[in-house]
């Protein structure tokens, strides 16, 4: 996403468009992929409005989620994201989950029953299997909650509301059923991705 960030080239101001993060952020430093700082840049470039989403991502329980999501800055953002007509994200492929273990987020044994589903990668903390299937929520109760976007949402929303649901993906073979996944799934309808990928998934399509 900051890639994207990098190479905008606007070609007019767009005053009238909203930008607003699809994750939360709260860190005590900003980073690079600090979803806050990204959707600033690009209401920026554009001259559009802008609004920040300083809530964890992932919380413990349903209850800490409900508060997070009630809170009026967090509310109001929530609700610019359900109406959204455009959304972009980027993806990972699942190599390791063994970074959700050492920051706290879940335990071994959460971590191990994750596998058993054989995630084949992650959008904004939601884990998808080669299906498209979204599967935290197939664990009772989930890891971990999340306070931003929900992702498994969007498929309803690509086929009834016609939405443009934009993926960034890296150029790299391990994106491959990483981005066939989602295909499946119907979640998304513009990729973002390099040529040689794009050949390597049209290949593998046919």
């Amino acid at each position: 996403m900051r890639n994207v960030v990098r190479y905008l080239k606007p070609s007019k101001l767009l005053p009238g468009l909203e930008v607003v993060p699809t994750i939360g952020f709260v860190e005590t430093r900003p980073s690079i992929g600090d979803s806050n700082l990204v959707a600033y840049d690009i209401a920026a470039a554009y001259g559009a409005k802008h609004a920040w989403l300083p809530v964890p991502a992932i919380v413990e329980t349903l209850e800490q989620q409900q508060q997070a999501r009630a809170l009026p800055l967090v509310r109001d953002v929530v609700k610019t994201m359900e109406k959204a007509n455009i959304i972009m994200m980027g993806v990972w492929p699942v190599n390791s989950e063994n970074y959700l273990v050492k920051r706290g987020v879940v335990l071994p044994q959460q971590l191990v029953n994750l596998q058993a589903l054989q995630p084949v990668g992650d959008i904004n903390h939601w884990f998808f299997d080669a299906t498209g299937r979204f599967i935290n929520d197939l664990l009772q109760p989930p890891p971990y909650y999340l306070t931003g976007l929900e992702i498994p949402l969007l498929s309803e929303r690509v086929h009834q509301e016609r939405i443009k649901v934009i993926l960034v993906a890296g150029g790299s073979p391990s994106y491959i059923p990483v981005i066939s996944a989602l295909l499946k799934a119907g979640i998304v309808n513009i990729l973002i991705t390099d040529h040689v990928t794009a050949e390597c998934l049209k290949i593998d399509r046919q």
